[in-house]
């Protein structure tokens, strides 16, 4: 199964669509991957990409195992990723390295299956539920 998944500070369902102030550092973000994942790997920008950069957990082929693999969308705010071997640990290292005064939410970018708020509490039972994986 490969669909792909969001975590933005935006909760799709609202009608009024507050701003928010969160700015994810390109930088800083992966250098916070490379201390979780030492053997990621990064893939730069493209001319027709919304991505700044593009990664790659170890242990999957480069670019190819959706949820190993994501990206940081070019509003420096929202992460685009799909499923794969480390996506519940990935989600929950994403909202640790995030300031818990931002909200954020994770969701399904073709289809809708709900949207699961991303607190700093939110367990990976609470997310293998979500995702259909228990």
């Amino acid at each position: 199964m490969s669909m792909s998944m969001l975590i933005s500070p935006f909760d799709p369902d609202s009608e009024f669509r507050e701003k928010s102030t969160l700015w994810i550092d390109p930088i800083t973000y992966k250098e916070k991957l490379l201390e979780a994942w030492p053997k990621a790997v990064f893939y730069e920008r493209t001319e027709q990409s919304r991505e700044l950069f593009r990664w790659a957990l170890p242990g999957v082929e480069p670019l190819r195992a959706a949820g190993s693999s994501g990206g940081l969308l070019d509003n420096h705010q929202t992460i685009g990723f799909g499923y794969g071997e480390h996506v519940v640990e990935f989600i929950l290292w994403h909202r640790s390295v995030i300031p818990p005064e931002y909200p954020l939410f994770l969701y399904f970018l073709e289809t809708y299956y709900g949207i699961l708020p991303l607190k700093i509490d939110t367990t990976a039972d609470e997310i293998k539920k979500f995702l259909g994986l228990s």
